[in-house]
């Protein structure tokens, strides 16, 4: 009986042993997809040697199971970039496929590079980039469709990007100035308005708010004050006293809708945009 319940054991290890090696090397399971939230994206194209491509500089900071993120894209895969670059900017959440073998330094890491191709929308039977470089599913969006959103509280973002939202317009949240100027001069014929909080991090607002000006004199930008900031409003009226694009107000979420579609109303009909809260030169 000994000899036969031995061998018993001996064919069950064997078996155990059999299931574990199918197990390890046939698998199909080798990577964990993670579900991740948009913060802020910085893109940049830098000229190349002569004939050459561009050298491209593409970082999303995102929220995910795992903590904050940021993700380095790599990959010379310019239409799926860039049509994933859109889809981002609609959708907020994607998927960034990890390899098992690298799941550990992805938990652990605030720096991740990862191929652009491993980072994907959360539906790919709905949202699909077909091989052919068509990105049917996508619909391309017009000129002038962004509304920058330069703010470090997470939580006023979404609300403000609600809005911008139900607006009809697509809201790109930033939440330092330097990153946000870095976006719009790389781009600045695709944002029709900017709102900006006068606490965001970086070189300060008021340096980001020449810059833009510098390029487009006619581009709404609603500037964020806060309650009881005289002094801020007093600096922004100096500074930019003869910019009728620059309003403040000492909350964005007031009225908000009303407001965009009178700035924007007014872009679009070639009108100077000084009549809604208090413009930079003083007028009510």
């Amino acid at each position: 009986m000994g000899c036969v319940k031995q061998g018993r054991w001996i064919v069950v290890i064997m078996l155990l042993a059999v299931h574990f090696v199918f197990f390890v090397y046939a698998s199909p399971c080798t990577a964990q997809d993670y579900i991740v939230e948009f913060v802020e994206e910085y893109y940049n194209e830098s000229p190349a040697d002569y004939n050459a491509p561009p050298v491209i500089y593409h970082s999303i900071q995102v929220l995910s199971h795992a903590g904050p993120k940021l993700l380095i894209l790599k990959g010379a895969y310019g239409p799926y970039r860039h049509w994933l670059r859109r889809y981002i900017a609609r959708g907020k959440q994607f998927v960034a496929t990890i390899p098992d073998a690298d799941n550990h330094r992805f938990i652990s890491s605030k720096v991740y590079e990862i191929d652009v191709i491993q980072v994907h929308p959360m539906n790919r039977d709905e949202w699909k980039f077909v091989e052919d470089f068509q990105p049917r599913a996508l619909p391309l969006l017009p000129e002038s469709s962004y509304v920058m959103i330069l703010d470090e509280d997470y939580k006023r973002q979404r609300l403000i990007a609600s809005v911008v939202e139900k607006m009809g317009y697509v809201p790109m949240a930033m939440s330092n100035s330097d990153n946000a100027l870095a976006c719009f001069l790389n781009q600045p014929e695709k944002f029709s308005m900017i709102i900006a909080n006068h606490h965001a991090p970086g070189k300060g607002v008021e340096y980001f708010v020449e810059r833009v000006l510098r390029v487009d004199q006619q581009i709404p930008i609603l500037v964020e004050t806060g309650y009881q900031n005289a002094s801020v409003e007093r600096a922004f009226a100096g500074r930019f006293s003869g910019a009728s694009s620059v309003i403040l107000k000492s909350m964005a979420l007031e009225d908000l809708r009303n407001t965009m579609s009178i700035l924007l109303g007014k872009k679009k009909g070639g009108e100077k945009v000084a009549d809604r809260g208090n413009s930079a030169n003083g007028n009510a």
